[in-house]
């Protein structure tokens, strides 16, 4: 068993990019690996000022089949966030919304895991996911999963891959909508 704090300060200065043209930059989806990033942008278009501190905790059990893991963590900012896509408004929170992730792995073929984004500042759950996999000894791979993200992602996702023989696989996918009744 492990308990493992995690801190992890963060400055880079404001850079006025205003007349940087921007082609391929996007934001990251904030999850539990975005504590620890140093840019909140993909591609090199823009490149985010920072002044704050992420907060995380993990605790993992080791067992030789099996195995736990918990991830909690949050980033406080020292000051408002001014670079943005598309002429957004600078976030001026306080704190992100708090992440938390946990595997379980009961058996040696079988794992489940679940995280969650709470936003304290809305009192409402932003980001949701659960999911479970069977792993076979011969590769053998059956998986369920269902994602949620406040008004943009309500669905499962059920995926198989099973092999026949030497030479044939079965892959197979449903993906289903809730938000959009559709498959």
């Amino acid at each position: 068993q492990t308990l493992e704090p995690r801190l992890f300060y963060l400055y880079v200065p404001y850079e006025d990019q205003a007349d940087l043209p921007q082609f391929d930059t996007a934001e990251y989806t904030f999850g539990f690996s975005q504590l620890f990033n140093t840019d909140r942008f993909t591609g090199a278009d823009r490149q985010s000022e920072a002044n704050q501190l992420a907060l995380a905790i993990s605790t993992r059990n080791y067992n030789s089949t099996t195995g736990n893991v918990l991830n909690v963590g949050q980033i406080f900012y020292f000051q408002s966030l001014k670079i943005q896509l598309d002429d957004e408004p600078e976030i001026s929170d306080d704190f992100s919304p708090i992440i938390a992730e946990f595997s379980w792995h009961p058996f040696t073929r079988f794992s489940a895991r679940t995280g969650a984004q709470f936003d304290w500042d809305t009192n409402k759950l932003e980001v949701a996911g659960f999911g479970v996999t069977y792993a076979g000894k011969h590769g053998e791979r059956a998986s369920f999963d269902y994602r949620y993200r406040r008004e943009r992602v309500d669905q499962f996702d059920f995926r198989v891959f099973w092999p026949v023989n030497e030479s044939w696989r079965i892959l197979s996918r449903v993906n289903y909508s809730f938000a959009d009744d559709e498959l």
